[in-house]
């Protein structure tokens, strides 16, 4: 239960520094948008010379392609703010 705390307190933390430094977070958005837009571009490109993946049609390959992106992208917003955790853990 401790350790739960622990990493609810580091992600308040995390996000509060987010908050402050916006221009920080405004780039690493845009970072992100910019490659998930290049993979896109990648997915495009495949489906431009293949009608289908796997048994897959382009807008299927692009609603996996959008939840794995977006789950990932939120992944490594929240890991990030756990960063160095294990330097605050009792051992």
């Amino acid at each position: 239960m401790a350790d739960t705390r622990v990493y609810a307190a580091l992600l308040r933390a995390g996000m509060a520094g987010q908050a402050t430094y916006r221009a920080s977070f405004a780039v690493e958005l845009v970072g992100t948008a910019m490659g998930m837009g290049l993979d896109f571009v990648e997915i495009f490109a495949v489906f431009h010379q293949v009608p289908s993946i796997a048994g897959l049609s382009f807008v299927e390959v692009v609603l996996v392609f959008a939840i794995a992106s977006t789950g990932f992208a939120t992944a490594d917003l929240l890991q990030r703010s756990l960063d160095g955790h294990e330097l605050y853990q009792a051992h």
